[in-house]
């Protein structure tokens, strides 16, 4: 929802899981959220002020959790600086204000006290080991992680684990300790809409149910909502930068994303098809994924698959290098699916597949 020119995600957090404050009864669907939208839309201070209303106006207060992705950023002072852009505005609603003049707020790196009480904690993704060893945390019911998705990152790993998996770690160490806590604390992202090829989307598998003219929606137990503030828009659109980047060749696809949440991936050659495992003639295996080739008329098809015995299995990558997977740098039959690209005889069965081919032959 956009009320004179702020965000208010309020359907959004109305989704995911909680519980009624007056009645008790579990509500929502999501236990995951996805808010995405064009930059300057106001999601950072939009959702810190739903974070501000669980903690002031719900009759046993609830915590929330910032994550950063490394402990190095964290020890920087992530924490205070996140809610120091947030407690700056004066929303119309005065949720902010009042919250700001009325108590006092000691920040540290792991936590930010409000009147001495723990408010928010922060984490790194890259200790979810630390955190699920030693851990504690008070009513925290959203975990939530700002700028999630970078351009380009259509896998991410984190310390030699997928950042998803340590995530859920940490999910699972906050979501207990006290009645219901594990259906009352949901994972929320926060992103600008780049590409729909990035991880949260693939690992999630989330472009099996949301288009690119999706707005808002919730189902598989993930709410996604993109948010589209014109009226920040606007203000890039009658600049005279804005105006520059619409006549640059790199700066107007970087517009279109940044101010119309137009997403900038490269669908050609993609085209879902049945696989036969038959015709399952090589996998590739890359740091956290296996790709088959598929042999298909006038070409190939590539799919992310399950390593499977049934063909030989090569890299590229000496991390993933093992005894049943062929070291072959820059080999021959590289070199054959790179020619076999660049002749148009390669289909993905999805975004990411495509992204992780290009990879693996040099070719993004």
């Amino acid at each position: 929802m956009i009320k004179n020119g702020y965000y208010y995600p309020v359907e959004f957090y109305e989704r995911l899981v909680h519980y009624d404050d007056e009645t008790a009864a579990p509500k929502g669907v999501a236990a995951v959220g996805v808010s995405m939208g064009n930059r300057k839309a106001g999601k950072t201070v939009g959702h810190g002020i739903e974070m501000i209303r669980r903690y002031t106006e719900r009759k046993t207060p609830e915590r929330c959790m910032l994550l950063t992705r490394t402990d190095k950023e964290r020890k920087e002072g992530y924490l205070q600086k996140w809610w120091e852009k947030i407690l700056r505005v004066d929303d119309d609603d005065h949720v902010i204000t009042s919250f700001r003049e009325t108590h006092k707020f000691d920040f540290k790196n792991d936590v930010v006290l409000c009147d001495g009480d723990p408010f928010c904690y922060c984490e790194a993704v890259s200790m979810s080991k630390r955190v699920k060893d030693t851990g504690s945390y008070d009513r925290c019911t959203i975990v939530c992680m700002d700028e999630a998705i970078q351009t380009g990152e259509s896998t991410l790993q984190i310390m030699g684990r997928p950042a998803m998996a340590r995530i859920f770690e940490i999910w699972q160490t906050v979501a207990r300790g006290w009645p219901d806590a594990t259906d009352s604390t949901a994972l929320v992202f926060i992103a600008n809409v780049s590409e729909r090829d990035n991880w949260i989307f693939n690992d999630l598998k989330i472009n099996q149910f949301v288009r690119a003219d999706t707005k808002f929606t919730a189902q598989h137990g993930i709410c996604v909502e993109i948010v589209d503030n014109v009226i920040a828009s606007a203000e890039i659109e009658s600049s005279a930068m804005g105006e520059v980047m619409q006549r640059s060749e790199a700066g107007r696809d970087y517009y279109e994303s940044a101010q119309h949440n137009k997403f900038q991936d490269n669908v050609s050659f993609v085209i879902p098809r049945g696989l036969d495992f038959r015709s399952l003639k090589k996998q590739l295996v890359l740091v956290g994924a296996c790709l088959g080739i598929f042999a298909v008329d006038n070409g190939i098809h590539v799919a992310k698959i399950t390593e499977d015995p049934r063909s030989d299995k090569i890299c590229n990558d000496v991390r993933v290098h093992s005894s049943d997977v062929d070291f072959q740098p820059y080999g021959d039959y590289e070199n054959y699916l790179r020619l076999m690209y660049t002749d148009g005889k390669v289909t993905f069965q999805t975004l990411e597949s495509k992204s992780l081919f290009l990879r693996y032959c040099s070719l993004k």
